[in-house]
């Protein structure tokens, strides 16, 4: 997928050039995106930014129709723990990406409590690997 998307990047059409000295004054500016193009195919950290994904389990399940991608992350808990669970949703527009620091916080089992926290973290609809809804 990774050499895929770097392929597609290297072989894209060129952009028309902007307007000299302008910058985005009237629109986008192509030679900004011929920088990011090149930064995406050729610097990007793809194996770091694919561990930070998968440090937490990921899941799909189908909601009215419709794919729901979610993180779930249940912590270990001692006995006479108690587990509750707690559903974290990102705003517009935003992913399940803005909890990545807040999740160990959140899970973390302590001594002054006995309960847990175990995290239910969708992306919404339309959002990451959700599905788009097209009806109500």
């Amino acid at each position: 997928m990774i050499k895929d998307l770097k392929d597609r990047l290297k072989s894209h059409r060129p952009y028309i050039p902007p307007l000299e000295g302008v910058g985005f004054e009237y629109g986008f500016n192509s030679k900004q995106m011929n920088s990011w193009v090149k930064y995406w195919a050729e610097e990007y950290p793809f194996a770091a930014r694919e561990q930070l994904f998968n440090k937490y389990p990921q899941f799909k399940t189908n909601i009215q129709g419709l794919d729901i991608h979610f993180i779930r992350v249940k912590p270990e808990v001692p006995a006479g723990v108690q587990t509750v669970p707690l559903l974290l949703l990102h705003g517009w527009p935003g992913s399940v990406r803005e909890f990545d620091a807040a999740i160990p916080l959140l899970t973390a089992v302590s001594k002054d409590r006995d309960f847990a926290l175990e995290l239910i973290v969708p992306s919404l609809p339309g959002y990451g690997f959700s599905s788009v809804c097209l009806s109500f």
